[in-house]
């Protein structure tokens, strides 16, 4: 055989197997040239919609295929039509994430089953952006100024739909501490309800996210505009130790317990998500890049520009957290669903 031949031989023998050693990422493969659709259950403007842009921004830059991502609202029920369309109706192949009010994956848990198509334990969890303590506020010039004074006083409060973050502290405050709310429904989110707010149409609103209040409306810290009452989550923040949360008044370990059980969403705060059935490396891909996009400086210097709070919660914790809460005590549960009953709305 010529000696070249000989050569030419040897060189394809060594190089044939490589392609195969080196073989193309499906993950990356998959993304490529693609984009990810990022439904936000919530209109724009608001505290989910900000932290869902800003994740959209930098998200696609830490997985493999380095996709767009593509922000869309679909505010419609608070959220629930967005929980549906990720479970019902998006593709389940990675190109399409999601994100809505932190409550909404336990509305089935707690018996709040309208219009509800989904199952929270077998959707995909990619991560949350932040723990979150929502609070009751009245405006300065209410005559609610704490909360033992909407236990003898009308305090009028304002609401998006039910299913809302919003419903978590009324319906409780009403059952449980005979509280003296009187809801007005149907404001086309948070903003509005705020504006209704200080034009003194209402008294206050129950369940806005303190880290989307002292961003979007830092002025009124500032100025002492608004009577913080109480707050909702799983410990006091720090920053406003003598407000106190509702569990901590509760008479009864059951009520405790069952008050306890519906601060579950305070863990998932800002939570992404895919639709059930994802590939299992690309579920993890997603969650791999958002663990990293977390603590990137780019992303963090973004977000502080924003005065955004940042607190990590894995995908792996949503998921723990969900299935934990749907094999609570029965008793528990039922208890929590009574509270949850809400009372007729204006």
């Amino acid at each position: 055989m010529p000696r070249v031949v000989q050569i030419a031989a040897l060189l394809f023998a060594v190089v044939l197997p490589i392609p195969r050693a080196v073989a193309g990422d499906p993950v990356e493969d998959f993304y490529r040239s693609k984009s990810i659709t990022l439904i936000i259950g919530t209109p724009p403007g608001g505290g989910y919609d900000q932290y869902a842009r800003t994740l959209a921004r930098h998200l696609g830059g830490f997985i493999a295929g380095r996709p767009n991502i593509i922000p869309m609202n679909l505010p419609t029920a608070d959220g629930v039509a967005a929980a549906n369309r990720l479970y019902n109706v998006a593709p389940r192949d990675g190109s399409e994430m999601g994100t809505f009010h932190r409550d909404i994956p336990i509305l089935p848990l707690i018996g709040q089953m309208q219009d509800i198509e989904f199952n929270a334990v077998r959707l995909g969890w990619i991560g949350s952006l932040n723990k979150e303590t929502s609070i009751c506020i009245s405006w300065h010039t209410s005559r609610i100024k704490t909360f033992q004074d909407t236990l003898s006083h009308e305090f009028i409060v304002g609401s998006t739909a039910a299913g809302a973050s919003l419903d978590s502290f009324e319906a409780p405050l009403i059952n449980v501490f005979h509280s003296k709310l009187k809801v007005v429904s149907g404001y086309r989110g948070g903003p509005l309800v705020d504006l209704a707010m200080t034009r003194g149409e209402i008294d206050g609103r129950c369940g806005v996210s303190w880290s989307s209040l002292v961003v979007r409306n830092a002025d009124w810290f500032r100025n002492r505009s608004i009577n913080i009452l109480l707050q909702l989550g799983l410990e006091r923040r720090a920053d406003i130790p003598d407000v106190p949360l509702p569990q901590e008044l509760a008479s009864s370990p059951l009520d405790k317990a069952a008050l306890e059980l519906l601060q579950v969403p305070a863990l998932l705060g800002r939570p992404f998500l895919v639709p059930p059935g994802v590939p299992p490396e690309r579920l993890a891909a997603l969650r791999a890049a958002f663990n990293t996009m977390i603590a990137d400086p780019a992303f963090l210097a973004d977000a502080a520009k924003q005065r955004m709070e940042i607190q990590h919660v894995t995908g792996k914790e949503l998921a723990h957290v969900i299935a934990r809460a749907y094999s609570a005590n029965p008793q528990v549960i039922m208890r929590a669903r009574e509270m949850m009953k809400m009372p007729d709305r204006t």
